[in-house]
């Protein structure tokens, strides 16, 4: 089954990865991520451990960006 697939205000767990492909704009899936993320607004629900990897996920890319380092040399205490 494909994203496309799941009818709209369909009620569904979002894990943290359709929310990390559509945030960074994933070459492939990100497109597709977005428009199901869309689709299902207001009805879908995630939980605080997947929100805390997109903003865990998020906040490594953007002091990766600031500081002109590879995201796997950010250090986070």
């Amino acid at each position: 089954m494909n994203l496309a697939d799941i009818p709209d205000r369909t009620e569904i767990y979002i894990d943290a990865n359709i929310l990390l492909f559509s945030a960074f704009k994933h070459p492939k899936y990100g497109d597709v991520c977005k428009d199901f993320l869309l689709r299902m607004e207001g009805n879908a629900c995630t939980s605080d451990f997947s929100l805390n990897e997109v903003f865990h996920k998020l906040m490594i890319a953007e002091i990766s960006k600031m500081f002109v380092v590879r995201p796997k040399d950010v250090v986070t205490f």
